[in-house]
Parts: structure tokens; C-alpha cells; sequence
């Protein structure tokens, strides 16, 4: 899916909807990991 960017960008976007639907939080970990939590945890994010 990394190579195929459109397919990649399709699947991130069903992912965010998702989780805005149990309100929980997403974030990018690198280039091959996502990190999902449901609506009692969230994620602290650092800009680099």
C-alpha cells in the first residue's frame, strides 16, 4: 500500500472517519505505522 498512494490516502480517510465515529485519536508513529485508540485514551503528539 505505500507504493499506491491513492489507495493508501483511501484507507486513511475511512480510518479517520471511523475513529471521529467513537471519538477516539489517531497519529502517524513512521512511515508504516498507524496508532489507533479508542475514545478513553488519547494521544499526546510532539511536532518535531
Amino acid at each position: 500500500m505505500l507504493k499506491d498512494e491513492r489507495m493508501l490516502s483511501d484507507i486513511i480517510d475511512s480510518l479517520k472517519t471511523y475513529i471521529n465515529s467513537i471519538k477516539g485519536d489517531i497519529a502517524r508513529i513512521d512511515n508504516e505505522k498507524i496508532l489507533l485508540t479508542p475514545s478513553r485514551m488519547k494521544i499526546v503528539k510532539r511536532r518535531r
